[in-house]
């Protein structure tokens, strides 16, 4: 029988959270869900205790993988398995509030909602904080202002959840390619998936605790490598160039790469993308950015200023 909300959690050597996460959906105060754990070729003690956790309730499925194939083919083997009509990613390491599907279903239902951006808590060393925050909730249906939401960094694309129509999954692939090293599959997925939608949601409510979690794939995963956002970024191009409503998101696009570029990659070889990066026109852009153009012009000065914002990041626990 088919399930309201199907929960993936992809899990590769997750024995020390998985329970955790898994409690966090058996407890929820809505109850028509099933949930997909996909072991992902783990090789410590995940694949028994996901089994020992489904013996335990009949709504759990467990999908073992002979190899890890990494975290964008699990997601796409338990999409394969879930028949929810909505479909929610979780990861093996982090926690749902109680009330996160009871108010993500009815905020879906209510709406007819496509796609739901929420709000989420961020959780380090026993300390919780809200993000994804933002001064204004309610719906979207305009297919340009759900594009440049994306840009927004309020929104906090890189964190948080995915709660989406499953019937998207299943005619649309929205992962990256097989083999493709990619440094934020989410942001990714995202872009893919909004642009995929006719109504989102945005709201604050927090539906999701993200556990900073040292040696998590969030924390290993070549994200400031130069290779890395620049395959990022000309893959989230290359869907914003396919849609009729690029040249007005492309200004908007430029602003985020350059201040997501500038302090977070080391120039160490010339490349034609940086160069271009460089050359982006920031007359209507906000001082940052310009300041941001600036120092991507300008290495010799550059290379303190980013020594000095990531040491202030540490000492903010970011």
């Amino acid at each position: 029988m088919e399930a309201k909300v199907s929960v993936i959690i992809p899990a590769y050597n997750a024995e020390r959270f998985l329970r955790r996460s898994v409690d966090s959906v058996v407890t929820q105060s809505f109850t028509d869900w099933e949930l997909v754990v996909v072991d992902d070729g783990s090789t410590d003690g995940t694949p028994q205790l996901a089994d020992e956790l489904a013996a335990t309730d009949p709504r759990i499925t467990v999908v073992h993988k002979n190899a890890n194939a990494g975290l964008a083919e699990a997601r796409r083997t338990g999409h394969a398995h879930a028949n929810g009509f909505y479909h929610f990613h979780l990861d093996a390491d982090d926690t749902l509030p109680s009330d996160a599907l009871d108010f993500l279903t009815r905020k879906a239902d209510e709406h007819a909602l496509d796609f739901i951006i929420a709000g989420a808590s961020r959780v380090y060393k026993h300390k919780s904080h809200l993000i994804n925050q933002r001064e204004w909730e309610g719906i979207v249906d305009d297919k340009e202002k759900m594009l440049a939401l994306i840009f927004d960094y309020r929104f906090q694309f890189l964190r948080g959840p995915c709660f989406s129509r499953g019937e998207l999954w299943k005619k649309h692939d929205f992962f990256p390619i097989k083999d493709k090293i990619i440094p934020s599959e989410d942001f990714l997925m995202s872009t893919a998936i909004i642009n995929k939608c006719n109504c989102i949601g945005v709201y604050n409510h927090s539906v999701y605790n993200y556990y900073k979690t040292e040696g998590s794939l969030s924390e290993t995963k070549p994200f400031s490598s130069q290779d890395g956002i620049k395959t990022l970024m000309c893959a989230i191009e290359e869907i914003l160039a396919s849609t009729p409503h690029y040249e007005a998101i492309k200004p908007l696009f430029q602003d985020f790469v350059l201040s997501l570029v500038t302090f977070d990659i080391h120039k160490v070889t010339p490349d034609p993308w940086i160069d271009k990066i460089t050359h982006y026109d920031v007359s209507h852009s906000s001082m940052k950015i310009k300041v941001c153009r600036f120092l991507m012009r300008h290495e010799w000065l550059r290379i303190p200023v980013v020594t000095l914002h990531n040491y202030i990041r540490n000492l903010q626990g970011a």
